[in-house]
């Protein structure tokens, strides 16, 4: 069961393609999705170093299967460092126990149990101890559209209205908790044969149909999807423990810090900050760490490398009026810095965006 998928590529340097990772200063990566669903389907086998890692990549315009030793992962960017994503994902542990980092505390999760987290959880797997893992990554879109088809058909016919995890997902889809922490712990309540019949085997069809689709593969893969939520939202099945990361004190500063430094498109002193919300600046910094990864500083050139993008494509300033405008008394400054947050100078970056409109 799983990476039996018929001939897939086995160049890892090719399925870079499939993956997008944004880098910010704090060496937290965001990695992107940009279908509406890709499964990651993961094996550890420690006592084979030279062929430690399986790892099978299954998505709607590819597929690929590879295998690396221990050496090769080790030298895999962002292997062990935490990272986000822009989608959602559900861990589902097949087989043996994996330790997953979640903010810098180690977790435990036994075969049989799941973890969904949401877009703002930095987290990574440790590579150590044999287990067997499927990575169920879904868009912000399609969850947002598979939820809505499971409250309007769902909640008719089950007791499932009050389940912790359909809480977990309207709250998070709907966006009441944009700067909110949190994740889903899903203990399994049923034998481990049990899950495979009911959950494992959806995972299954879902890999055979994107892997050799038919005209109404769409179709039969939202229903699948549907059918494994709706499994794993299902309190006779799964114990949910919601789990959030920090206070809601915490989480509505968090939230004043980002609105004021939009709003000043990141050119606001600490000071000024510590004033306008009756906080001493060192604890605002160690909110901002807390919840986005990046010192105030670090935090606030994110928006104001966004408002000097927007300027470059938007507007017919030069360079240097957009630099001064933002609050850059030297120039090469922040060129060093557009060009950390964009890989190229402004002046490339204006030409090859304004050229691809």
């Amino acid at each position: 069961m799983f990476f039996m998928t018929g001939h897939p590529q086995s160049d890892i340097s090719e399925a870079q393609s499939d993956f997008i990772i944004q880098h910010d200063s704090s060496n937290t990566g965001r990695f992107v999705l940009n279908h509406p669903y890709r499964l990651m389907l993961i094996s550890i086998q420690p006592d084979n170093p030279d062929h430690y890692q399986k790892l099978t990549i299954i998505s709607p315009k590819e597929t690929f299967f590879f295998e690396l030793s221990m050496k090769e992962l080790k030298q895999v960017p962002d292997g062990r460092n935490l990272h986000k994503h822009d989608f959602y994902e559900i861990m589902i542990v097949l087989d043996g126990e994996v330790y997953q980092n979640i903010e810098n505390e180690r977790h435990l999760y036994t075969k049989g149990s799941c973890c969904i987290l949401n877009k703002n959880v930095r987290h990574t797997e440790e590579y150590r101890d044999y287990y067997r893992v499927a990575f169920v990554q879904i868009s912000s879109n399609f969850l947002k559209h598979l939820y809505e088809c499971m409250t309007l058909h769902i909640f008719g016919r089950h007791k499932t209205k009050d389940s912790k995890f359909l809480q977990f997902l309207d709250n998070n889809i709907n966006e009441r908790q944009t700067a909110n922490k949190n994740y889903l712990d899903l203990i399994s309540q049923k034998e481990h044969t049990f899950l495979v019949k009911h959950v494992h085997s959806i995972l299954d069809q879902i890999v055979h149909i994107t892997v050799d689709p038919t005209p109404d593969a769409n179709i039969r893969v939202q229903g699948l999807f549907l059918d494994l939520l709706y499994n794993l939202s299902r309190p006779d099945y799964y114990n949910s423990v919601p789990i959030r990361i920090g206070t809601d004190t915490e989480n509505r500063l968090f939230q004043q810090i980002t609105k004021l430094l939009e709003a000043n498109h990141g050119h606001i002193s600490r000071k000024k900050l510590s004033d306008a919300l009756s906080y001493s600046g060192t604890y605002l910094n160690a909110i901002c760490k807390k919840y986005s990864g990046l010192s105030l500083f670090d935090y606030g050139m994110h928006f104001c490398m966004k408002e000097a993008s927007i300027r470059l494509l938007d507007t017919d300033q030069t360079i240097a009026d957009i630099s001064r405008d933002l609050g850059f008394t030297n120039q090469t400054h922040f060129y060093k810095v557009f060009k950390e947050k964009y890989k190229m100078t402004p002046m490339q970056y204006r030409k090859q965006n304004q050229t691809k409109e």
